[in-house]
């Protein structure tokens, strides 16, 4: 398969998520795709797209707030790409905007087989101090 069309896979995986289409989302993903972030691993695309669906549900609970950004994707190397992540944060008055990074791994039947949380170092530290601010942690 072409790098164009395992970009374009990459493309609509940040497009589905910043658009909650989380139907759609797992449609990119292997059954049995892996998903990193933090110390945790999960093992399929069942459970990922919950987790993601979840994490929106409980961060739409959370904040006065919670607007996501546009994605934007790269290409790191081989069959890995970068997404990028932005998302809008407003709680008592006080906004903040967190980023991330996500790398998926495709195979040649355009399928998501292994996605890998990032933090931005500078950003994950902003959010904590942000959470401390308005009372969150």
């Amino acid at each position: 398969m072409t790098q164009l069309a395992k970009l374009k896979i990459a493309a609509l995986f940040g497009e589905y998520l910043d658009t909650d289409q989380y139907d759609l989302f797992k449609q990119l993903l292997t059954k049995d795709c892996l998903y990193q972030i933090h110390d945790k691993t999960y093992h399929n695309s069942t459970d990922i797209a919950n987790l993601y669906e979840s994490n929106m549900k409980a961060g739409k609970a959370k904040f006065d707030r919670l607007q996501w950004g546009k994605a934007i994707v790269s290409h790191i190397k081989d069959d890995i790409y970068k997404v990028h992540f932005t998302d809008y944060l407003e709680h008592k008055g006080i906004s903040h905007t967190y980023e991330c990074d996500q790398w998926v791994y495709l195979n040649n039947e355009l399928k998501i087989y292994k996605i890998e949380h990032h933090e931005i170092p500078a950003k994950k530290e902003a959010l904590e101090k942000f959470y401390k601010l308005v009372g969150l942690s």
